[in-house]
């Protein structure tokens, strides 16, 4: 077996913190999940929560990952907000070796959106690791360019 048989994504929001959160939608694989969060002032952050399958060669799991992509464009296209960000899990190592990589890049720099490790004020640019001979798994954030949120 690989990957996980079970599961989906979710995103907690702290109520206090917020003043209204709107779901845009949930793919059908229960593998992307997006929601419109306002925080009191009006600032409304989209954010779309993934969890790509595992990379592996083969017309399937580009199959997948390319619904996957579309979904975020989707929900990038149809929605009104302040700021975007992309999270989750994405299984793959951020290097243009990789399939997934490549086409999320593509994504990624047609919406102006930015890896977040660029920000971090840390060496470490995941938040989980597990190595297997030829696989690692690495969490990976973006956000819109130009977009610094507090």
């Amino acid at each position: 077996m690989r990957g996980r048989p079970f599961g989906g994504v979710a995103i907690l929001v702290k109520k206090s913190a917020i003043s209204n959160v709107r779901i845009v939608g949930v793919d059908e694989k229960n593998r992307c999940l997006a929601v419109l969060i306002t925080f009191h002032g009006n600032f409304k952050l989209l954010v779309v929560n993934v969890y790509l399958p595992c990379s592996e060669p083969g017309q399937e799991y580009q199959t997948t990952l390319l619904d996957c992509l579309g979904f975020i464009e989707n929900c990038i296209v149809a929605n009104d907000y302040s700021a975007v960000m992309v999270l989750g899990d994405f299984n793959f190592e951020c290097d243009n070796r990789h399939t997934g990589y490549k086409l999320l890049k593509n994504t990624c720099d047609e919406y102006d959106l930015m890896p977040c490790e660029s920000c971090a004020q840390s060496d470490i640019q995941y938040t989980y690791c597990y190595s297997e001979p030829n696989e690692l798994v690495a969490d990976f954030h973006t956000a819109r360019r130009n977009t610094l949120l507090h």
